[in-house]
């Protein structure tokens, strides 16, 4: 990593167990000021994306985009496929 910085996150994507009345267990929360000022992702966790990412690269032969989820520390990659642009 050669630099860092945060960005503006004013919302963020959180899931919770569905209720029977629920539609979506999908909700938008606003995200608190103290939040705000701190890093979305840990350095360790960038690590790990990175590792990830370039084990994928190297099983599949070619560069990959990538989509995931982190859930309680856990990385699960839930698509990849090649990049075509």
């Amino acid at each position: 990593m050669v630099s860092k910085e945060i960005g503006t996150k004013n919302s963020k994507i959180h899931h919770s167990p569905l209720s029977s009345w629920q539609s979506s267990n999908v909700v938008m929360l606003e995200v608190n000021p103290a939040q705000q000022a701190e890093f979305a992702t840990s350095d360790a966790m960038l690590t790990k994306l990175f590792q990830l990412g370039m084990s994928i690269e190297k099983h599949f032969g070619c560069p990959q985009d990538i989509e995931l989820v982190i859930s309680k520390g856990n990385i699960i990659v839930t698509q990849t496929r090649p990049i075509t642009t």
